[in-house]
């Protein structure tokens, strides 16, 4: 006994809408895999990103609070970046498991507890940079590879 559908030519019609399919879910995959490598924001570290102007250029703040304690009347904390221009925010991979690098003096959590707090950038410095992208000592580095002018 033969069965009918092996004797019948393929549809050509259907091959197509078959392959359109193919090339959207190939589209849509290389689209969720370029928004992926994008930078993640700062709320991501579970910091609130503030910016302000001053002298006309931007100066980049985090807010870090315990978590359901942001309303809650607290002292604030002011930490403002040292001398160096180092990021706030430093993405390291260290053999493909992926963090941030603490960049302060303090651990940002614990201080939580007590305060609101405050951390404010320099200005011309990235707020958020990848480590491969900064020197060894973790500093940034203009294209002319010195520190940027004004800091």
């Amino acid at each position: 006994m033969m069965v009918n559908h092996l004797k019948q030519p393929l549809n050509s019609k259907k091959y197509t809408i078959s392959l359109k399919n193919l090339i959207l879910i190939t589209f849509l995959l290389i689209t969720i895999s370029s928004d992926a490598q994008q930078e993640r924001p700062p709320e991501d570290y579970d910091f609130k990103h503030l910016r302000t102007i001053y002298k006309r250029d931007t100066v980049n703040f985090l807010i870090k609070s315990k978590k359901g304690k942001e309303q809650t009347t607290k002292p604030l904390f002011i930490f403002c970046r040292g001398s160096l221009p180092i990021p706030l925010i430093i993405k390291c991979d260290d053999n493909g498991k992926k963090g941030i690098f603490n960049v302060f003096v303090f651990n940002p959590i614990s201080l939580c507890n007590n305060y609101h707090l405050a951390i404010i950038s320099k200005l011309h410095i990235p707020l958020i940079a990848d480590q491969k992208q900064l020197n060894n000592d973790k500093t940034f580095s203009d294209s002319a590879k010195q520190f940027p002018k004004n800091i």
